[in-house]
């Protein structure tokens, strides 16, 4: 609403003008100004909550990134105006609070939801010290997942690790990412052995050094290395279809009280819950 007031104020004067009664409404210099600095704080606010409140990909891996993004855009000692700095001071203090009572930057959890993305498993936006105790923490926990899940799993096939974007490179480029990956070792094969401790250490080193790729889309990325990296490709299953918000769950029951009311009220629940999955699944 504050963005909408800021692109429009200049219209808005004008019809506020044309009532003597309703010119004291109209905005000064400075609270055009304070409000430009609120809306550029909030900015990324907006960006994240329509990215965590989405119904067409999942979410669960950007909320620890989400945490660091919004620490370091409301970061104190950003140079701006007093009004601004006062503003940003109180946001950076509430956040830390949130952030503090649920802990999200301490979830093993919600950082291995996050390192199991390739996007953004070296934690974007994160201070160094955050990053290094994210990073213990989705290495300890796929430590944890593998020691339950060790018998199940299959070892790493290297020579597979190649996304499709680097694939596509050229041929300098891909032998460069051989040796230095270690991606053509001739002692690693296909067949299903079991994985050992040394296997998951490398794993994980070899996942961390990979480069980020923002271009390949995450499930076409672990469509093609899920071979290669199968602990952290099992945790990235586990995790990556769970939504941050309930927001989907909230929409459904919307969605009810448009098809069910005093009315329409004796309608078998069995056809009603049919009726609603259909609705909501029309597009699949």
């Amino acid at each position: 609403m504050l963005k909408r007031i800021i692109d429009n104020y200049k219209e808005i004067d004008i019809v506020l003008d044309t009532n003597k009664d309703h010119r004291k409404y109209i905005l000064a210099e400075d609270e055009i100004n304070y409000i430009t600095s609120i809306v550029k704080i909030l900015e990324p606010f907006e960006f994240i909550t329509s990215k965590l409140s989405s119904e067409k990909y999942c979410s669960l891996n950007r909320i620890v990134p989400a945490m660091c993004l919004l620490l370091n855009k409301t970061d104190t000692n950003i140079q701006d105006s007093q009004f601004a700095s006062v503003f940003r001071s109180l946001i950076h203090n509430r956040i830390k609070f949130y952030n503090s009572k649920y802990q999200l930057l301490n979830d093993d959890e919600l950082a291995l939801a996050a390192f199991s993305n390739p996007k953004t498993k070296h934690f974007p936006h994160a201070l160094q010290s955050e990053k290094n105790d994210l990073l213990i923490r989705a290495k300890q926990g796929i430590r944890d997942y593998w020691e339950k899940n060790k018998t199940k799993l299959s070892k790493p096939i290297v020579n597979k690790m190649v996304s499709q974007k680097e694939m596509s490179k050229s041929q300098n480029e891909t032998e460069r990412l051989n040796r230095e990956y270690n991606l053509d070792n001739s002692d690693n094969d296909e067949n299903n052995t079991t994985l050992d401790n040394g296997d998951l250490e490398k794993e994980i080193e070899r996942y961390i050094r990979l480069p980020k790729d923002d271009e390949t889309p995450v499930e076409e990325y672990w469509l093609n290395n899920f071979k290669a990296f199968p602990i952290i490709f099992d945790i990235f299953k586990e995790y990556h279809g769970a939504p941050a918000m309930s927001t989907a769950s909230e929409r459904v029951f919307s969605h009810c009280e448009n098809q069910l009311w005093d009315r329409r009220n004796r309608i078998n629940p069995e056809k009603f819950g049919k009726q609603m999955f259909i609705y909501e699944n029309e597009d699949v």
